[in-house]
């Protein structure tokens, strides 16, 4: 909250193409196993959400989401309102 508090705008660039994985220990062989740690759902739903409640909770007057092929025009476009 601190990052977004006294701000007047909000800019999301969080995104992904994939969703990341972790190893993690099993019991079993291969004993290293690859599970989702960030998918889309949490990527793309979750912290938007978040971001947007958080903004809309310190009163920011503009919150913009951004996808990763057009950041720069986004953040220019947002900058310059």
């Amino acid at each position: 909250m601190d990052a977004i508090r006294g701000a007047d705008v909000v800019i999301n660039c969080v995104g992904k193409h994939y969703e990341t994985k972790a190893l993690t220990n099993q019991k079993n062989f291969p004993y290293l196993k690859y599970v989702t740690n960030f998918g889309f759902t949490e990527t793309h739903v979750t912290v938007p959400r978040t971001i947007a409640e958080v903004a809309a909770e310190l009163d920011v007057k503009q919150v913009s989401e951004c996808v990763s092929e057009c950041v720069s025009e986004c953040v220019s476009d947002c900058v310059s309102e």
